[in-house]
């Protein structure tokens, strides 16, 4: 399945929590920002290295990530 930049930047700009604060909403894009970082160095991975798809270890650097930015 091939997504299209004009998709990626769509979904990204209503990826918003209407209940939440602006800081709270900042939080979460930068979720986003981090679950699809790692999606995209995992998928790079598996294509140009011969790595192995592991949903895990994609959560777990999305974690990992998230962390270390806060």
């Amino acid at each position: 399945m091939f997504v299209q930049h004009n998709d990626l930047k769509s979904h990204f700009e209503s990826f918003f929590l209407t209940q939440a604060s602006s800081k709270q909403n900042m939080v979460w894009k930068g979720i986003w920002a981090a679950i699809v970082r790692c999606i995209w160095e995992h998928r790079n991975s598996v294509v140009f290295k011969q790595g192995e798809v592991d949903p895990e270890e994609v959560f777990q650097r999305a974690q990992l990530k998230l962390w270390l930015w806060t």
